[in-house]
């Protein structure tokens, strides 16, 4: 099996985050009691994940994106946790950055001046034929950066695996984005549900009959239901996950064969956790799960996995985000593998 291959095409953010008794009221004037500026986005946490995952193996993580030149420490600060940072192009603009204070106010900045040369030159790189083995490539996105369809739909015509994040998750998604390109997918809760009802809501508008009755979604519909429906709604899709906080997470897997049969898989969250700071847990748990998975590939272009291969990922992807919730930041809390491990030995 070749070494496994994950390029993270994500946001790089800054992190302004401002420690206030309350969120402040119109016209309401507060003090700052402290002040952190730390690295953040969901593309450079998920990169830190997937590299600390992938610690002592011979997987590569590399991630694509853009950052102004106030933040060109972002690139040593993925650099120092293993991430491959070539692909990471500097931008006029100003990095993007998020002000915190139990609420998020974010500037997308860089993350928006993502160019279809650069799309194409980094995927070049990643995609099948370029002699060094690299058919099992995946690319794992979020939804912070621009052009995320174009990579989405490049990146699956190259042979590669995609795997997507959709967050933020807006009510068009199911009918803007080609999600029916995807191969694994991972949503929170509200993420699967409201995909769900989009995708119901298309197949209603192309069905005579119309007959769907929950088409505009109004029922909220279990994390299973969810998984069963995006199965059955998205042919190309083998794995999707729903993670449901302190609750675990969900995996649905789709069975050989024709692929009608599909495997469901709950995690239950890791035993034992108090939490203090909930930032880095979603990604965390992209960043392990995906890693996992990419550890398990069999074939030459496809995932292949198997019901052991994902029970195993979520079991891992569950204990990492629980142990990233005992501490406070985002890249810092992320846990190495080691850490991981032990706590589920």
């Amino acid at each position: 099996m070749d070494e496994p291959r994950v390029l993270v095409f994500g946001s790089l953010n800054v992190d302004e985050i401002f420690q206030v008794p309350h969120v402040a009221l119109e016209g309401e004037t507060l003090s700052s009691v402290d002040y952190a500026r730390v690295a953040g986005g969901k593309g450079a946490n998920q990169s830190v994940a997937v590299a600390e995952a992938l610690a002592g193996s011979q997987g590569h993580v590399a991630h694509a994106g853009r950052v102004g030149a106030d933040g060109a420490w972002l690139k040593a600060e993925l650099a120092g946790h293993g991430v491959d940072v070539a692909f990471i192009r500097d931008d006029a603009e100003r990095v993007s950055q998020a002000t915190r204070d139990n609420a998020i106010v974010l500037l997308p900045g860089a993350n928006y001046g993502v160019t279809a040369d650069q799309v194409h030159e980094t995927l070049s790189a990643f995609s099948p034929g370029d002699g060094d083995g690299a058919g099992g490539s995946i690319v794992l996105l979020q939804n912070e950066i621009s052009l995320v369809p174009d990579i989405i739909r490049q990146a699956h015509a190259a042979g590669m695996l995609v795997a997507f994040n959709p967050a933020p998750c807006p009510p068009s998604l199911a009918s803007e984005y080609p999600v029916g390109l995807v191969s694994v997918l991972i949503v929170n809760r509200l993420e699967a549900d409201s995909l769900a009802s989009g995708l119901t809501a298309a197949a209603a508008d192309n069905d005579d009959d119309d007959a769907d009755a929950d088409a505009d979604g109004a029922t909220p519909r279990t994390a299973m239901e969810c998984v069963q429906l995006l199965l059955a709604a998205l042919p190309a899709l083998e794995v999707v996950v729903v993670t449901l906080g302190a609750s675990g997470a969900v995996a649905g897997l789709r069975g050989g064969g024709s692929g009608s049969s599909v495997s469901c898989i709950h995690a239950p969250a890791l035993a034992g956790v108090k939490p203090v700071d909930t930032t880095a847990a979603g990604d965390t748990f992209v960043g392990y799960f995906l890693a996992e998975l990419a550890l398990a590939q069999r074939g030459p272009a496809r995932g292949g996995w198997r019901e052991a291969d994902v029970r195993r990922a979520l079991r891992v992807a569950v204990a990492a985000s629980g142990i990233a919730c005992e501490r406070h930041g985002a890249i810092p809390s992320i846990p190495t593998r080691k850490e991981v491990m032990a706590r589920i030995a």
